[in-house]
């Protein structure tokens, strides 16, 4: 098995594993200002901000990282609980020792959003209820989602579910950006720029989105300045800054394995499964009903064969023993600010029970 971080954008050159099978949206999925968007004319919706979108490679830059090589010796066992005695060494749940220090997730903030906005929206003379925000995932494996804000990607998991695309089911639904996109197609210019006026002022008041989802730009910086900033920085770039000779060999078997079923396309890492040709193919939408087609037989073959091919070279191992260990060092090296951390978290989910009360 292997984990695939819930970002977009550049952010997917360095993720945890390959192409997400339960996309969620990152970094880049912050409510768009009118500024942003071109004014209360614009076409851009909030949810379009959400969807499990294709990303072009040509719009990607390479992530300018240094490699940096691991000591095996440090590798521990399945079951060896970490140094804080917080987390169970896991590759089955992708268990990670930065787990308890991720802070807010992208829900927690979308739905603190619904709620400001919600209440800010009744301040000015408009009544609209939201429900909560919710992220679906296939119920009959729930363990798709770690704590880690990533989801695993398997033999089981890529025979249910293939890599994900075109399954609606595996979105996040978000009713303040439904209602939006209402505002769009009505044209009701008015209350779209009520609607901006008040998601705007929730992104001055609070700016969680900024804190917790690291800019692009951050993976520009030396690593250690936006490891310090974001932990989950860190899950990533231990993913591919990190060379062993097992972890190249197995890279390499992964490849060959690969070749016979995309001979002369595979690409160089995993993380780049699927390509942007088997993406764009499988995110097309229905012409009639203007829905995803659903999940194809053959992406299922596909990401089967992909998940076989990781098992099979031993990189899902390489690339989980390597990442344990050297988040248990980071964990080691920062762990009074990880702990400051947790504190405020802790009165940052307080504020936003406070807007939920206030929305009633």
């Amino acid at each position: 098995m292997i984990c695939t971080n819930r970002t977009v954008g550049l952010a997917l050159v360095i993720t945890l594993g390959v192409a997400a099978c339960n996309t969620q949206p990152g970094a880049d999925s912050a409510t768009p200002t009118a500024e942003a968007t071109g004014g209360v004319n614009s076409t851009i919706s909030p949810k379009d901000e959400l969807s499990e979108g294709v990303n072009d490679p040509g719009e990607l830059d390479e992530p300018k990282i240094e490699t940096i090589a691991f000591d095996t010796s440090t590798i521990v066992p399945d079951g060896t609980v970490s140094a804080d005695g917080k987390v169970t060494k896991d590759i089955y749940k992708w268990t990670l020792p930065t787990d308890p220090y991720i802070g807010l997730s992208h829900l927690d903030i979308v739905n603190a959003e619904q709620a400001f906005v919600q209440t800010c929206l009744k301040e000015k003379g408009i009544e609209k209820h939201f429900s909560p925000a919710t992220h679906q995932v296939d119920p009959s494996f729930p363990d798709t989602n770690t704590t880690s804000n990533t989801s695993i990607f398997n033999i089981e998991v890529a025979t249910r579910q293939g890599y994900g695309i075109g399954n609606t089911d595996n979105t996040m639904k978000v009713p303040l950006y439904d209602w939006f996109d209402e505002l769009q197609s009505n044209k009701d210019n008015n209350t779209i720029e009520t609607f901006f006026a008040c998601t705007s002022s929730f992104e001055q008041q609070y700016g969680w989105q900024k804190k917790y989802f690291v800019p692009n730009d951050n993976y520009q910086l030396p690593h250690k300045e936006a490891m310090a900033k974001e932990p989950s920085y860190a899950q990533n770039y231990y993913v591919t800054a990190v060379t062993t000779p097992e972890r190249d060999k197995a890279l390499a078997d992964w490849r060959a394995c690969m070749e016979p079923v995309m001979p002369g396309k595979v690409p160089e890492y995993p993380v780049m499964m699927p390509t942007y040709e088997y993406s764009e193919e499988w995110s097309k939408v229905d012409p009639v009903t203007e829905n995803y087609k659903g999940i194809t037989q053959d992406q299922i073959d596909l990401a089967v064969k992909d998940a076989q091919c990781r098992e099979s070279s031993g990189y899902t191992r390489a690339v989980y023993d390597s990442t344990w260990s050297l988040l248990q060092q980071y964990v080691n090296d920062h762990q009074a600010q990880l702990d400051e951390r947790v504190k405020v978290a802790e009165g940052e989910r307080a504020e936003i029970e406070k807007l939920k009360a206030a929305a009633q």
